[in-house]
């Protein structure tokens, strides 16, 4: 009788351990990166954009050769480009700069960045890149002008002319 009884406890005590294990999981987290903000760049009607990522190389005393980012892909209108790293990144955070060129229209941009170890970061949200062209400039110092000449016109309309 008293085996009996010391195998129920030792079936009890398994039983408590396997339900404390389900029941309290252990958190497992992947090392995956992190786009931390994307920046548009423009300058003489060329665009880029910055993207800054975040991923935490767990190696202890500097940095792996094996654990990094080692490529970032750009969706620009559903057409994927991929900037490769020729070197891990030396920090934790660090940007990276992706030269999109002269733009037409407003197209919508997706980033997502790939660890060695650990995969693809999620797909970022969608975001639209204003149309950065020098003719918003010149449309205004045209209309600028426009008016002056009109209002030149109109004021040299009301006088008489010179009768010879």
């Amino acid at each position: 009788m008293r085996n009996s009884r010391d195998l129920s406890l030792i079936y009890l005590l398994i039983l408590s351990l396997l339900i404390s294990i389900c029941r309290f999981p252990a958190e497992v987290h992947a090392n995956v990166p992190v786009i931390l903000d994307i920046s548009t760049l423009e300058a003489d009607g060329k665009v880029s954009i910055e993207i800054q990522i975040n991923h935490q190389n767990p190696s202890f005393g500097g940095y792996s050769a094996d654990h990094y980012v080692d490529l970032v892909e750009v969706e620009i209108d559903g057409t994927p480009h991929q900037i490769s790293a020729m070197q891990p990144p030396t920090a934790e955070t660090f940007t990276v700069t992706y030269y999109i060129g002269e733009l037409t229209g407003y197209p919508t941009i997706r980033v997502r960045a790939h660890c060695t170890i650990h995969g693809w970061s999620p797909w970022t949200q969608p975001q639209v890149i204003p149309e950065y062209p020098n003719g918003p400039i010149a449309t205004i110092l045209l209309s600028f002008l426009f008016v002056l000449l009109m209002k030149r016109k109109i004021m040299n309309s009301g006088k008489p002319e010179d009768v010879q």
